[in-house]
Formats: C-alpha cells, sequence, structure tokens
C-alpha cells in the first residue's frame, strides 16, 4: 500500500511540474508574442466598422443592483443610430425586470436602440438567451456580448470592431477586463491579480503565437456570420463561451486579443460568490474537455505544440484539486527534511514569478502582489473540494444549474440543499481538518 501511495505522489508531483513548465515557457512565449502580434492601431487610423450592423447581447438574471450602471453606459456607446441594437436578455424572475422598464420609461430617447427581450423560460441558460436574441435580430453583422457587470467605455465598441475591420481573417476579438471594485477588500485584491495573470499572460501567450484561445463570455466582439457557421450557441456545457470557442477554431476559426481595449468589471464580493464562479467555470471547463479533446488531438492542420496547448488548457483547472492531494500526502507520508523543500519549491516559486510579471506587463505596483501571494494560495487550496466536485460532476455527467455569480450586493439564489450538497460539505470540513491535523502533525507539534 505504501508503494501505491508513493507512485501516485509521483505522479501528482509531475503532473504539477508538467504545468510548471508550461507556465515558465509561457513568460517566453509572450515575449516573443508581442513582436509577432496584429499591431492594434486606434479608430482614427483605420475604419472603424460603424457603417455595419451590431448587436449588443447583454444576457440578464435577477442582477438589479447592475442596471441604472449597465444602461447608463449601454447609452453611451458610439455606434450610427440606424446601425444598432442592443438586446437586454432578461430572464429574471424578480425586481429587475421592472428596474430594466423603468430606466426605458425614464429615457425615452433610448427607446430605438434598446430591445427588452423576454423568454418563457430559462432553457439553456445563458447560451439559450445568447441564441434566442441572435435569432430576433436578423441582418446583424458583428455581435458584442457583455454581462450585466461589465460597463463599456463609449468608444468600446468601435475600438474593438476597426481591430476585426483591419484584419478580415478574424471572427472573435477579446478584450481585457479591469476591476471597478479591485481594492474593496482582501478577497477582490487576490482576485485581481491571479485575473491580470490571465489577461496579462495566457491571453497574449495563446493569441499572439497562434494557439488556442477562448472568448472569456463577455467583453468580446465576433462576427455573427463564424457563430452561424459553426452551428451556433450550444447548451451541452455550463461554459458556453469556451466550448464555442473551441468548436470554432477547430473549425478554423481564428481568434485575437487586444490588450489595450478595456471594460470595467466587477469581482465577486463573497467567498460563496467566488466558490460558485470557480464551480462553474471548472465544471464547464472539464465537460467542454470531454467533448473537444477527442477532436482537438485528431482535427484540423494544428501542430504538436497546439494540441498540446489546448490540452492544458482545458484540464488546467485539475491543478489545484491533484495539489491539494499531493500536499496530503507530503505531511502524511513525508519524506526525509532535506529533500521536501527542493520538491516543493517550484510549485510555489513558478506562480510567484508568474503574478509578478503579469503585474509588470499591466504596470502595476510588485509589492501588493508579493503581500497578497499567501492569501491567493490559501484561497487556491480553499477551492480544492469545490474543483473536486466540479471533476466528478463533468467526467459522470451529472446536471447542474447555471448559478450566476451576485454583482453589487445582489442577494444569492437559493438553492435548496440536497444529500449530495451536504456530503460535499462533509468532504470539504474534514479535507480542512485532516489537513491541519497532517500540518500539525508534519512539524512535529
Amino acid at each position: 500500500m505504501l508503494f501505491i501511495f508513493e507512485c501516485l505522489r509521483v505522479i501528482c508531483l509531475l503532473f504539477l511540474y508538467g504545468y510548471c513548465i508550461h507556465a515558465l515557457f509561457s513568460l517566453v512565449l509572450v515575449a516573443r508574442g508581442v513582436y509577432k502580434r496584429r499591431a492594434f492601431v486606434t479608430k482614427s487610423q483605420e475604419s472603424s466598422g460603424t457603417d455595419l450592423f451590431l448587436l449588443v447581447q447583454v444576457p440578464i438574471y435577477n442582477e438589479a443592483p447592475c442596471i441604472p450602471g449597465l444602461m447608463k453606459s449601454l447609452l453611451g456607446l458610439q455606434w450610427e443610430a440606424d446601425k444598432i441594437c442592443i438586446q437586454i436578455l432578461d430572464d429574471s424572475d424578480d425586481e429587475t425586470t421592472d428596474l430594466i422598464e423603468q430606466w426605458l420609461e425614464m429615457h425615452p430617447q433610448s427607446r430605438p436602440r434598446f430591445v427588452h427581450v423576454r423568454r418563457g423560460s430559462r432553457e439553456g441558460f445563458k447560451a439559450g438567451a445568447l441564441a434566442e436574441g441572435l435569432n430576433r435580430c436578423k441582418g446583424a453583422e458583428l455581435c458584442l456580448i457583455l454581462d450585466a457587470d461589465f460597463w463599456p467605455e463609449e468608444d468600446f465598441g468601435i475600438l474593438l470592431a476597426s481591430h476585426l475591420m483591419r484584419y478580415p481573417e478574424l471572427s472573435m476579438v477579446q478584450a481585457r477586463w479591469v476591476h471597478r471594485n479591485e481594492g474593496e477588500s482582501w478577497l477582490t485584491r487576490t482576485q485581481s491579480v491571479a485575473i491580470d495573470t490571465h489577461f496579462a499572460l495566457e491571453q497574449p501567450m495563446r493569441a499572439w503565437n497562434g494557439y488556442l484561445m477562448n472568448f472569456n463570455g463577455t467583453a468580446g466582439m465576433w462576427r455573427v456570420q463564424a457563430i452561424q457557421e459553426v452551428g451556433g450557441w450550444s447548451f451541452a456545457t455550463l461554459t458556453e463561451d469556451l466550448e464555442l470557442s473551441y468548436r470554432a477554431q477547430l473549425s478554423g476559426k481564428i481568434f485575437d486579443y487586444v490588450e489595450e481595449v478595456t471594460c470595467s468589471a466587477e469581482l465577486p464580493q463573497t467567498y460563496k460568490a467566488l466558490r460558485n464562479q470557480q464551480f462553474r467555470w471548472a465544471k464547464g471547463s472539464l465537460q467542454t474537455a470531454k467533448l473537444m479533446i477527442p477532436r482537438l488531438l485528431r482535427e484540423g492542420p494544428l501542430n504538436l505544440m497546439t494540441r498540446l496547448q489546448g490540452v492544458m488548457h482545458l484540464f488546467h483547472y485539475l491543478t489545484q484539486p491533484i495539489l491539494a492531494l499531493y500536499i496530503y500526502l507530503l505531511l502524511y507520508l513525508p519524506k526525509p527534511d532535506s529533500l521536501v523543500i527542493p520538491f516543493i519549491a517550484p510549485l510555489f516559486l513558478t506562480p510567484f514569478c508568474l503574478y509578478i510579471f503579469a503585474a509588470y506587463r499591466l504596470g502595476k505596483p510588485i509589492v501588493p502582489v508579493v503581500v497578497t501571494f499567501p492569501s491567493l494560495f490559501i484561497l487556491g487550496l480553499s477551492m480544492s473540494i469545490p474543483l473536486l466536485r466540479a471533476a466528478a460532476e463533468a467526467f459522470s455527467q451529472h446536471p447542474s444549474d447555471f448559478v450566476r455569480t451576485p454583482k453589487a450586493g445582489g442577494s444569492f439564489i437559493f438553492y435548496p440543499s440536497c444529500m449530495r450538497d451536504r456530503i460535499w460539505q462533509l468532504i470539504e470540513v474534514g479535507f480542512w481538518m485532516f489537513l491541519v491535523l497532517g500540518i500539525v502533525g508534519f512539524l512535529g507539534f
């Protein structure tokens, strides 16, 4: 039995080392990609694309606190008046619907560009709402998708459209997220470091080197024809954005990322909201992996590195549960002290280097990142059981509702606790209890 656990520890370590090597190699790829990327130009230098019909889609579900700021920002979007339609895809069952109608009544000049779309059900959740909106708006050529807490600047649509117009081969262009409430608490500061790393390292690494990247579900613009040519939105996963991204790129579509264009958003303000979000993202990613990896490995004129990058991208949510498992094996099957530090050091130093690199690229101060790093590690470790549950449900095809992430003080959606929920709660309590006991025993107290 001891031999089996030793083999498991080695497998976990090799898996984690693989991601460490991949992450460090990404630093080189980003530096190289800066010189290979498609140049970004402003609307004054190129055709802005405002002569094309723009469909703006904003899927909403019970997000009343976001409505005033959202509607104000949408009203200010610059585009030719007869070439824009803003769809508020409202599946709400609370006061959000009334607030939207009240705002539209108070701003009658906005009526020509806004369409308040109500469906009879939440079938397909966000993907279903997007598909319904696309079917209702015939003739749209470009589609800008925004979540309710994403409030764009006036020229946001023009900047993205300009990039699509300059490079006709592109089917989608993704903007960078920035955070309105970054300094609100330790939780939001910690999240901002992680998300900044995604947009300063992961997205440019993939987009600028020709690898498969993902549309982030919001703050991105599509050519409508590209969505239609690959079959439209699918309800098969909880991350419809990631699934469509891979389906489109495996069909030959090309994406790009422009870090110069930003859209302000709101970070989850509570741990419960963050945990729900991470569970949904992880389960959806692994559902997409089940669907797309067979195609990724055999279809398209992709080189080996592109396929490998895609596999690691789709499976990256497994790293946290596997790191937790490795820590357990280390605590309860300790090695000689002289071997512990060399083995685990790369697991800490690699993400630390990534966070520092991301802050440097974005021109942010380094010291707050250093101070935040212990919180990042603990927060990541706390997600191990929710992510493990996400993996188990994804691979066992257990269905889940699309639980939105509450923003701006919004109320949580309450789902009655079932036996499965209570079992996972007990597992999470046991995880922390045995982790603390393992640390105490390992340190010899």
